[in-house]
């Protein structure tokens, strides 16, 4: 009984702990838009082609 709560309580936390993980990688989405957005077009077309996007659901 003491088990089942603990890993049911194990569940709980983990799946808080990835909502804010998505969150949070939302919202460096949105602040490395809002940065580049800053930039000059030309910088802005090398920057993006620069790197390959990384995935962040390994």
């Amino acid at each position: 009984m003491v088990l089942n709560a603990l890993t049911q309580m194990i569940a709980v936390l983990d799946g808080v702990a990835r909502q804010r993980r998505e969150k949070q990688i939302a919202r460096n989405r949105v602040e490395a838009r809002r940065e580049l957005a800053r930039l000059p077009q030309r910088v802005r077309d090398d920057v993006m082609f620069a790197d390959p996007p990384i995935n962040h659901h390994v």
